[in-house]
């Protein structure tokens, strides 16, 4: 049977206990980089935040982040990103005691019974267990073949000798299109090919602008855009045809450009014309 993401249930609101729930409190940074007391640290989980009497689900969920109230939505900020004045949602309950919701049971079959993982109850988010590691390995092809996979790793992965063969084969199979070491993310190069067919662009430009529209998609999954690419590396099958994708490119790096080299090769994957590799730093 074929991959299928799992349907998301979101929480029940019309429970008492939620419907009869206070508003969350925020409570302003007090200046950059720095949270107010009792902020509330956010999980890999959905999270939801009740305003005004209607609760907002965060735009993301990521681990050691502040939420933050901005122009009508919930917005997950990293701290050395929150700046002085933004609104900081306080709080250390999850359970809608607080106003704020965090929900663990979002991804699991309404039949399988509650399993509370909660922060501050003793249990670590950061938990694995071996039954998801086959469900982990369909998930990872699921994403080769219809999106992006951006790998943040440590540095076991550059020092161990058996991190580094392991990871070799998942860049082999495909399964890696960018690393994501500290705050810079290393691309794998991008082709011209669609992402729904796999097919080839036809023609040098087609294949430029489909490569950096493959390029956008990974600088997005990591929560960045061409504005945070320092330096690219751009693969010709011919430098003949540098001028016409100089002009395409030029539509895609429209601030200050980035370092750049460019390189006529014998030959690229599939028969392309076009490769591009990023890196680029948040």
């Amino acid at each position: 049977m074929p991959f299928q993401l799992r349907p998301y249930f979101p929480p029940v609101f019309s429970t008492p206990a939620l419907e009869n729930a206070p508003d969350a409190v925020f409570r302003p940074a007090p200046r950059d980089g720095v949270a107010p007391e009792n902020f509330h640290a956010m999980s890999i989980f959905p999270e939801y935040f009740k305003i005004a009497g209607q609760w907002h689900l965060a735009r993301e969920s990521r681990m050691d982040c502040v939420a933050v109230w901005d122009r009508g939505r919930i917005d997950v900020r990293e701290f050395r990103r929150l700046r002085q004045g933004e609104l900081v949602a306080v709080g250390r309950t999850e359970q809608g005691e607080e106003g704020i919701l965090v929900h663990p049971d979002g991804f699991r079959e309404r039949r399988v019974a509650r399993d509370v993982f909660a922060f501050r109850q003793g249990r670590s988010r950061e938990t694995a267990f071996s039954r998801d590691y086959d469900e982990l390995y369909e998930l990872l092809r699921h994403e080769r073949d219809h999106g992006k996979v951006v790998w943040v790793m440590g540095p076991a992965f550059a020092f161990d000798h058996d991190a580094r063969n392991a990871f070799s084969r998942l860049i082999a199979g495909g399964f890696v299109h960018a690393v994501l070491a500290g705050n810079t993310l290393y691309t794998s190069g991008q082709l011209g090919l669609d992402p729904v067919s796999g097919e080839l662009a036809a023609g040098v430009e087609a294949q430029a602008k489909q490569a950096l529209e493959n390029l956008r998609a990974v600088l997005e999954t990591a929560g960045m855009d061409f504005q945070d690419v320092t330096k690219t590396t751009v693969f010709l099958s011919d430098m003949g045809d540098f001028a016409a994708i100089n002009a395409i490119y030029a539509q895609y790096f429209t601030g200050e450009a980035p370092a750049r080299s460019c390189v006529q090769v014998a030959a690229l994957p599939k028969g392309a014309a076009f490769e591009i590799e990023a890196v680029a730093v948040k």
